[in-house]
């Protein structure tokens, strides 16, 4: 079996960019040479080799030998050796979504040049090849087994679409677009993704190394957030291989996502530093910081303990203004860590680390509800349907003209 290069999804938008952006100076920058003879240009009209069945293959791109095409019902067959798949070749390997990295094609998989989908046999399909613009630029793609859904995959296999997306099955509200549907071919088969299967019990645990979390991994850090004590999780692709009350958090463009434990209350995350916050459609247990405590949001303060202990609770400084008296807040996801009276501002809704980036404020419904030194005025973006109003710091007076 060959480990096989392989045009990258990423790499054939680029690479097709850059063939328009060449073909204005080609246009623009022609001779005037009027006497139309072909002069060793491209091999445009090289007629391809028979196929078995006598089909005539395709053209390669310039300076390659014409193609020929495979066996009908060859694409995506198991292989052992290129004998095996009549006129292709037997890949080892074939890359992941959106041009990630080589995976494992298991049993072997059969396939072969191609410039147009008749290249491929039936049950196949042509992925990854440009025709170019003029002769330039045209790039040679793989043979790759159609589908419509995963079902017509065999296993360790399913089916994606021209982004290498999984393509849900033909009625499902959930199916995603293929916008690469023509340039980037059809929907076909490619392999599974490597997962854990977590046993009941472990996601979300406390660990400190990957031996603690069974067949899955300790999570420390991930995008810039710390999982105090660590987090048991795992690679996904459904809440089946995250064990008992997990979930999966989908990957980026069809990749492996990650195993979260599931919750619907705080008190389900049962770990300090945790919080149960919204994914998606689903809620998960996540680092989180305790709410502030009832009726403390805005009062004054000199130290973290006045504020509920939190680190950095008593805030000396509210936006671009002193807190005049210290002022008790925290950074917030939503109001619910803002206490009883607070409000939470340029929150982002969600979890992670871009997610705790909002601000408490104490509400108010007039000047009265604040103390000396702030204000109440709008909030702005607070995550909620109604405008609230906040204190915030009086700003002071501009500054006096220093005379002229």
């Amino acid at each position: 079996m060959r480990d096989t290069a392989f045009p990258t999804t990423a790499n054939r938008v680029i690479r097709a960019t850059l063939v328009v952006i060449a073909m204005f100076g080609a246009f623009g920058c022609g001779d005037d040479d009027d006497g139309g003879s072909n002069d060793g240009g491209p091999a445009a009209g090289r007629s391809g080799s028979g196929g078995r069945g006598g089909r005539g293959g395709s053209a390669g791109a310039a300076g390659a030998a014409p193609i020929e095409p495979l066996p009908d019902k060859t694409a995506g067959k198991t292989c052992k050796a290129d004998d095996d798949c009549g006129t292709g070749m037997c890949l080892a390997s074939l890359p992941g979504a959106f041009g990630g990295q080589m995976m494992e094609a298991p049993g072997g998989y059969c396939s072969g040049s191609c410039m147009t989908n008749a290249d491929c046999g039936e049950g196949g399909a042509c992925s990854g090849a440009f025709a170019g613009i003029g002769g330039i630029g045209a790039t040679v793609g793989r043979c790759l087994k159609s589908c419509t859904d995963s079902t017509e995959c065999r296993d360790g296999y399913r089916c994606v679409n021209g982004l290498g997306m999984p393509v849900a099955a033909a009625g499902d509200a959930g199916a995603p677009m293929n916008p690469g549907a023509g340039l980037l071919g059809g929907n076909t088969c490619a392999p599974l993704p490597a997962t854990d299967k977590l046993a009941d019990g472990i996601v979300g645990s406390m660990c400190g190394a990957d031996g603690d979390c069974g067949d899955g991994r300790c999570m420390t850090m991930a995008t810039a957030t710390t999982y105090p004590g660590g987090y048991c999780t795992g690679s996904c692709l459904e809440d089946s291989d995250c064990g008992a009350k997990g979930s999966c958090t989908p990957g980026l463009v069809g990749g492996v996502g990650t195993c979260y434990l599931s919750c619907t209350t705080d008190a389900d995350c049962d770990r300090d530093g945790y919080r149960c916050r919204t994914s998606g459609n689903r809620m998960q247990c996540v680092p989180g910081a305790a709410p502030l405590p009832d009726g403390v949001v805005g009062n004054a303060c000199t130290g973290d303990a006045e504020c509920g202990g939190a680190a950095m609770s008593c805030g000396a400084r509210l936006g671009r203004y002193d807190a005049p008296g210290g002022y008790c807040t925290q950074r917030c996801v939503n109001s619910t860590d803002c206490g009883t009276g607070g409000v939470c501002v340029g929150g982002m809704g969600g979890f992670g680390a871009g997610a705790a980036n909002g601000t408490c404020y104490t509400g108010c419904t007039d000047a009265s509800g604040c103390r000396e030194g702030y204000t109440c005025g709008p909030a702005g973006r607070t995550g909620t349907a109604a405008m609230q109003n906040i204190c915030s710091v009086t700003p002071p007076p501009p500054a006096e003209d220093a005379g002229i």
